[in-house]
């Protein structure tokens, strides 16, 4: 799929280790709105990110492929959290990641008999999984092999049990947390900004890279930014409370800007903002920029 496999197989052990920090999350299970929180407070990402949003996953079977978490290009300014369940089947190198600043390329090649179509990823960053349990991360940005930087980070996990992954990119710093370790720091990466996906590398039709729990809040570049500004993309839903049991009780149309001035986090883990009219919107169906998640949490 991507012709990482064997060049991570040759040049891994070549590498240095980057520096770790000490610094973990304490909320790395938690919910994305209380990890970005934690972020947020230990000063690792500023306030103004937006949601960009929430997938439940699935399992990869076998062969190398991907599948894309968001259909649009995203900032290159991101948090990105998921959680990976590796069953690898080989002696060989398997791996299983995170891919962030994915650039995917997509061809068709008809025939009088059949349609064949294909999607590649040619510039990426993996933050992933190999089938011995080590943690390891892959910049590539180009086609020739001086456009690739790889790191073994040292860190080797139990693949019996789901692991939990957060990459966090900030300015082409990359910092990487696995269940809430922080076992790489402010790694430079150099892929353009691109879309969010995971991937399964094998030769064993009976590998599986199960992916669960995805969910990405995106930066912009200018992102210093006073209040918590709500924009809505389309006619929103402005309920009574935080929860679409509530009555709707007037709308938002598209572009429209409001100000939050409280939240709260519902059961399915989405963030609720208290808006200046006292009325409610549900992060994924609008944007939240600015200091957002210091709001003061609203008991509900």
């Amino acid at each position: 799929m991507r012709h990482m496999m064997i060049i991570l197989a040759v040049m891994a052990a070549a590498l240095p280790v980057l520096a770790q920090d000490d610094d973990g999350l304490a909320n790395f299970d938690e919910t994305p709105a209380a990890v970005m929180l934690e972020l947020e407070r230990s000063g690792v990402f500023p306030a103004g990110s937006a949601f960009a949003f929430a997938s439940e996953g699935r399992p990869l079977i076998g062969g190398s492929q991907f599948t894309t978490l968001l259909p649009d290009v995203a900032p290159a300014n991101f948090a990105f959290g998921g959680t990976l369940a590796f069953n690898a089947q080989s002696d060989d190198l398997e791996t299983c990641a995170l891919v962030a600043r994915a650039t995917v390329e997509s061809d068709v090649v008809e025939t009088d008999t059949e349609r064949i179509e294909s999607a590649q990823i040619n510039s990426f960053v993996d933050v992933g999984l190999t089938g011995e349990g080590e943690v390891f991360v892959v910049d590539r940005f180009g086609d020739d092999d001086d456009a690739l930087t790889i790191e073994m980070t040292g860190t080797e996990v139990d693949l019996s049990e789901p692991v939990r992954m957060i990459a966090v990119v900030l300015d082409d710093a990359l910092s990487v947390y696995v269940d809430g370790e922080r076992v790489i720091g402010e790694m430079r990466i150099e892929a353009p900004a691109g879309q969010f996906a995971f991937a399964l590398e094998t030769t064993e039709s009976t590998t599986t890279c199960t992916g669960a729990d995805f969910w990405a809040y995106t930066l912009e570049a200018d992102y210093v930014r006073e209040g918590c500004e709500i924009t809505t993309v389309a006619t929103i839903n402005q309920r009574g409370g935080p929860g679409t049991q509530f009555d709707v009780l007037s709308q938002l149309n598209a572009g429209e800007v409001a100000l939050a001035t409280g939240q709260t986090v519902d059961a399915e883990g989405f963030t609720w903002w208290r808006l200046e009219s006292n009325l409610w919107m549900r992060e994924d169906v609008v944007t939240a920029q600015g200091y957002c998640r210091t709001l003061p949490q609203i008991p509900t």
